[in-house]
């Protein structure tokens, strides 16, 4: 019986946390519901299922539009990136100018930054996200993201340690397998984008990785490089979306089909 009655405090405490956090996002905006959370989280006698209850909740409200103009413009922004980057930031710079504690917009405005290897603007833009709610489950993520395209040293044992979220696994996968290869550890890079092969079939940049790798190691076998080009060729929007966590997506496809013409040229 004391079992039960334990559990329902507890269900209740979560429960009195969360209606606290979206009251005050409804009475005073994102920034002091995050706030509130924040405190909560921190606090050291919080178990560790409440405290993936409160970020869950975090996350909730931190991607929630306030406005359809936000929403439609970040929707479209969405949808355009992959053929105009210049649009989409356009977009995504007006959906922010409504909403500017958006941390769903400026999400995506940092992998924008990256995928276009504009490492300051990026960090930047991730200075923000940690202004706002530095426990956002992505912002660890995208800080080792920005050091990386800075060229600053990532420890792989710290990153190895991090309890990543399961939507990003495979991305943090692959952020490893690039360290890796940086490094000259081929034979661990091939054995970690196989892995990834098996658990994600769809998602192309294992395939260029494997190549990668196998360079580090003899010689890239040029029918992953292939099979790369297919893959990212076979996209649409939905599946790009799938995968848009990953500001490296189907980047390399100009070098890889420069690399198969060359191929193609008689010896």
């Amino acid at each position: 019986m004391w079992f039960f009655v334990l559990l329902v405090h507890v269900w209740a405490e979560d429960l009195s946390s969360v209606n606290k956090a979206r009251d005050l996002f409804l009475r005073d905006g994102r920034v002091a519901a995050l706030s509130y959370l924040s405190r909560a989280i921190e606090n050291p006698k919080i178990k560790p299922d409440q405290k993936t209850k409160l970020i869950s909740e975090g996350l909730n409200l931190s991607q929630r539009f306030l406005t359809d103009k936000a929403q439609r413009d970040f929707e479209t922004a969405m949808s355009t990136q992959y053929t105009s980057g210049a649009s989409a930031r356009g977009l995504y710079e007006k959906a922010l100018a409504v909403e500017p504690d958006n941390l769903e917009i400026l999400i995506s405005l940092v992998l924008l930054e990256l995928s276009e290897k504009k490492c300051s603007g990026a960090a930047s833009r991730n200075k923000t996200i940690e202004t706002i709610w530095s426990q956002h489950p992505y912002f660890s993520y995208l800080q080792t993201l920005v050091k990386f395209c800075e060229k600053e040293t990532v420890n792989l044992a710290d990153l190895r340690a991090r309890a990543f979220p399961e939507t990003l696994k495979p991305f943090a996968a692959i952020l490893e397998i690039r360290i890796l290869v940086a490094n000259g550890r081929g034979a661990e890079a091939i054995q970690l984008s196989r892995k990834l092969r098996e658990t994600h079939p769809n998602y192309a940049e294992p395939l260029y990785w494997l190549y990668k790798a196998g360079q580090v190691e003899t010689e890239g076998d040029i029918e992953l490089l292939k099979k790369y080009v297919s893959t990212c060729d076979s996209y649409n929007e939905m599946a790009r979306r799938e995968f848009r966590l990953d500001p490296t997506l189907c980047g390399n496809v100009t070098e890889a089909t420069q690399v198969l013409k060359n191929e193609e040229v008689p010896k």
